[in-house]
């Protein structure tokens, strides 16, 4: 249910085979773009639901827009409902993504020494100012 549930927009189109620089920092920055993007465009589209003309109407007491109104204006209705039903499926696996910043793998090198990997992206090792750089976004993504 939580692959049906939720759709990880950065393996849905597999580009890291075309673009070999793409790595996972730049791939968070790309994932956080998406939801503001969704969120300014339901703030465009609710601006433009309020200020639209009253329609004077009788509505039932359960209906929070009358049906004249609802006829006129479906399209915007529609439209907020997709933005919403984006957010739904996109938020989670891009909370996933920020938070397998957090974890490390680590490698002995042999003769007590080791070093720790970011196990999401082995090219990244841990406990380094790029790793910090990277947890500190995550942070920041996850607080927002």
């Amino acid at each position: 249910l939580g692959s049906i549930s939720s759709l990880d927009v950065s393996n849905v189109l597999h580009f890291d085979c075309a673009i070999k620089t793409r790595s996972y920092m730049r791939r968070m920055v790309e994932l956080s773009a998406f939801p503001w993007v969704v969120l300014a465009f339901l703030v465009v589209v609710h601006n433009i639901f309020i200020r639209l003309p009253r329609i004077p109407e009788q509505k039932r007491p359960w209906q929070a827009l009358g049906d004249l109104r609802i006829k006129r204006d479906w399209h915007f209705i529609l439209a907020i409902r997709i933005a919403f039903m984006l957010l739904v499926f996109i938020l989670p696996p891009n909370l996933f993504f920020y938070a397998k910043v957090f974890v490390c793998t680590e490698f002995s090198l042999g003769e007590g020494g080791s070093v720790s990997y970011l196990a999401a992206d082995l090219t990244v090792e841990c406990d380094t100012p790029e790793h910090d750089s990277m947890k500190a976004f995550a942070i920041a993504n996850l607080i927002a």
